[in-house]
Formats: C-alpha cells, sequence, structure tokens
C-alpha cells in the first residue's frame, strides 16, 4: 500500500459505516466523528477505541506502517525475527516455567510436611495444638450443638424434625 495520510486510512476502515455506527462501536458521539472523519484531528480516544472495536494496528492507522490488522502483527513480527533471538526467548521462558514450577512443588512440599506433622488433622496450628475459638464462632458452634441436643427423653435429634 503506498503512503496515505491518516484520514484516508480511517475512511478507508470506515467503509459503508455511517457515523452513528462508528459512534456506536467507539462510543464517541456522531457528530465529533462526522468531524473526525471529514478531516479534523481525531482523539487519541477516538482512535483507540476505533482500532479495538474493528482489531486495527494503532501503529498501521496512525503511522501507516505494519499490517492493517492486530491479527497479523503477531505473524509479520514473527517473520522479521532472527531465529537464535527467538529460540533465546523461548528458552528464557521455559527457564521462567521451571523455576515456577520448583517453587509450587517445595510450597506443596512443606504443607504436606505441615499436615502430616499435625497428624493429619484439620484445624491445628502449626504446633498441633487446636486453635482458640473465637466469641462469635462460638456462639455459633454452641447453637449448632443446642439444636442437636436431645429433644426429649426419647433421644430423638431436633434435627430429625421427629
Amino acid at each position: 500500500m503506498s503512503e496515505s495520510t491518516l484520514h484516508e486510512r480511517l475512511t478507508l476502515v470506515a467503509g459503508k459505516r455511517t457515523y452513528r455506527a462508528l459512534g456506536d462501536v467507539t462510543g464517541i458521539h456522531p457528530e465529533t466523528v462526522r468531524r473526525y472523519m471529514q478531516g479534523q484531528a481525531p482523539s487519541i480516544e477516538f482512535v483507540s477505541r476505533l482500532c479495538g472495536a474493528l482489531k486495527l494496528n494503532p501503529e498501521w492507522i496512525l503511522l501507516g506502517k505494519g499490517p492493517q490488522k492486530a491479527a497479523d502483527l503477531l505473524a509479520e513480527t514473527l517473520r522479521g525475527a532472527d531465529p537464535s533471538e527467538l529460540l533465546s526467548a523461548i528458552a528464557k521462558t521455559l527457564e521462567e516455567l521451571t523455576d515456577r514450577v520448583t517453587n509450587v512443588e517445595r510450597f506443596v512440599q512443606s504443607l504436606d510436611t505441615r499436615v502430616r506433622g499435625s497428624g493429619g488433622r484439620i484445624g491445628v496450628d502449626v504446633e498441633g495444638k487446636p486453635p482458640t475459638p473465637q466469641p462469635a464462632k462460638a456462639k455459633r458452634i454452641g447453637a449448632v450443638v443446642a439444636q442437636r441436643a436431645p429433644s426429649n427423653a426419647g433421644g430423638t435429634d431436633a434435627l430429625d424434625g421427629a
């Protein structure tokens, strides 16, 4: 594509869309869109929203460089990349992932050790002692115990509905 101005590129991507339709996809008032499309310098907000809505490459819309569509940007970048740089970046990413996995494994092992050290009991602190109930929690526990207390001499559970 030959050199074009920002307004020519805006006209190209607008296609047959009305000012109202462009306003709807960008959230910009149609009258403001009309002024931009007729030559007034557009706001960065308009350009940004238009790029997002139409999936355009911002560098292309602003400067006329690179591919028009944002989806084509990665492919073009990879075509121009040096293979040794790509392999180096992949190796670095794999090292970082390996480090993360190692850290997760250490964390899981420490949890396993703590659980085994507590005899597998749930609700114990680091020293293996049961936690001290908080007052509100103790009241809730007492209420549950009271509900489950025998409601008559026959010993039926109040929660059984009998």
